[in-house]
């Protein structure tokens, strides 16, 4: 999910809301999610989750996706946590044909920049593609976001150096997960919630 991140990143530099506390963690623990038992290869990877196709034909233009997005506040030597900066941010679809599709990404609220990217939905496809020795799956799982509770499919990724993201997948929507979070040795750093789905 570079693509997830990456616009987390990106849209949490221009962030102007208040600082607020960290949220429980209780709803994406990956704790309760057995491991994998079967031995595989470093370099092999999970089915998509969501083919190129369906992806295309649940995001046609006109399609908006609301997330509340939420980065771990750190002072300057980037150790001392703070706290978490919250900020809603809107991903639209522009553009799209049978190949790729253009979405701009930017602050929900009127003010503040945005950017536009185009992905061939294959692109999109891989970015529920995990590594399988580092990925737990676990179905059926109730996921409830501002946007609503799901039933939702949970990759559990544990990457080198403790790191541990949880993606969350509502069942029967394609696209990106409506929730997601990242850890880092037990710290949260990064979180995105649904707040809002539209589709013309």
């Amino acid at each position: 999910m570079i693509l997830l991140l990456l616009a987390c990143a990106t849209l949490s530099s221009d962030a102007t809301s208040d600082v607020e506390p960290q949220a429980s963690q209780q709803d994406a623990s990956a704790t309760d999610v057995a491991r994998t038992p079967e031995p595989v290869l470093r370099d092999e990877l999970l089915p998509p989750h969501f083919s190129a196709d369906a992806i295309r034909m649940a995001m046609p233009v006109g399609t908006t996706l609301v997330f509340r997005t939420a980065t771990t506040a750190t002072l300057g030597d980037g150790l001392a946590v703070m706290g978490m900066e919250s900020q809603d941010v809107q991903w639209e679809v522009l553009a799209a044909d049978p190949e790729q599709t253009t979405i701009r990404y930017g602050p929900a609220s009127a003010a503040g920049e945005s950017t536009e990217r185009t992905h061939s939905w294959a692109e999109l496809a891989t970015h529920s593609q995990f590594p399988a020795q580092m990925t737990t799956r676990q179905e059926g799982v109730a996921v409830t976001v501002p946007a609503g509770t799901f039933d939702c499919t949970r990759y559990t990724v544990r990457e080198p150096g403790d790191t541990v993201s949880v993606y969350e997948f509502a069942q029967g929507i394609a696209g990106p997960p409506v929730h997601m979070v990242q850890t880092v040795s037990g710290q949260e750093r990064t979180r995105m919630s649904l707040v809002r789905r539209a589709i013309p």
